[in-house]
């Protein structure tokens, strides 16, 4: 694992630059989530709005009375402020609400560790709701435009869970490797130098103190949401041309990205909700999931289903 660019670049390149250890590989993977998610936001919102979900134009998809204040390719710096701020603070108090036991003393609101991921994405979706609403747009098409940044966002994040070591991983995993052509690290992995210092400590190590390693080894959870969540990516990505009737890929992303979360937890740590047997991240997997469902049967018994 590299808790930061220094070791990383050390063990690669042979280079030994001081400064690069102020630069974790887990905080790397969250600008670099942003930038890529905001990045294909705009792909699509400027597609969407050429087949005139946002605009009035002849032969456009939305009436006059309708029209939106501002198309929102325009107005994507305060949408990712509002989007930034609520999802930090609704991240928060999910992750406090579902680690409240196990919390590290002075971990609070105002650390900076610890935001759960559905907490912010409800955040965000709520911040983009109420942004939509004040200056007419249809959310729901907006929403469409962001699900396959989400996904490659949340895959970028997830492989920065992965490579730093930062202890969002699986159930202690000693199963063989069945699979002869499979990886072992692929399988099962203890983390070496991980964020955390979690484990034993390494004999003979020079990687300050990040000298821990991991005395069973575990699932990778965090590398098998990334490969997954990248595959979804493609899948939505695929369907970004199509005229849909707004809100069609928002249900497919509930769907497809609710269901991945809520089997991975199978086999990842996480606390269970009293006597539900089931993690809060199970739940909010099932509220979003029937959502999607519902979504998408509305639209199927609607007049048009299909846009041209």
């Amino acid at each position: 694992m590299y808790p930061d660019l220094y070791y990383l670049f050390r063990e690669l390149l042979g280079i030994e630059w001081p400064l690069l250890h102020h630069i974790t590989t887990f905080g790397l993977s969250i600008a670099l989530s942003f930038v890529f998610g905001m990045y294909y936001l705009r792909k699509n919102l400027l597609l969407k709005e050429s087949l005139g979900y946002f605009s009035s134009r002849k032969d456009t998809l939305v009436d006059r009375q309708k029209q939106a204040k501002v198309l929102p390719s325009k107005a994507l710096g305060m949408i990712a402020l509002i989007n930034t701020i609520c999802g930090i603070i609704i991240g928060k108090i999910f992750y406090l609400l579902e680690n409240g036991q196990d919390l590290q003393p002075g971990l609070t609101m105002f650390s900076f560790s610890g935001i759960n991921y559905y907490g912010a994405l409800t955040g965000m979706l709520l911040s983009s709701a109420f942004f939509c609403y004040l200056n007419n747009i249809r959310p729901l098409a907006v929403f469409d435009a962001a699900a396959p940044g989400f996904l490659l966002s949340y895959c970028i994040g997830r492989l920065g869970c992965h490579i730093s070591g930062d202890g969002d991983w699986g159930l202690v995993n000693n199963l063989p490797n069945p699979i002869s052509w499979l990886p072992d690290w692929l399988w099962s992995y203890n983390y070496p130098h991980n964020l955390i210092r979690q484990g034993s400590i390494i004999k003979y190590c020079d990687w300050g103190n990040y000298c821990y390693v991991l005395s069973n080894p575990v699932w990778p959870t965090s590398l098998y949401e990334a490969i997954i969540c990248f595959l979804l990516f493609l899948l939505l990505w695929r369907l970004r041309g199509k005229t849909y009737q707004p809100g069609f890929i928002t249900g497919i992303y509930l769907i497809v990205s609710s269901l991945e979360r809520f089997l991975i937890e199978e086999i990842r740590i996480n606390p269970m909700i009293g006597e539900l047997d089931i993690t809060q991240a199970q739940l909010v997997s099932i509220i979003l999931a029937i959502t999607g469902v519902v979504i998408i049967g509305l639209l199927r018994f609607s007049k048009n289903r299909r846009l041209t």
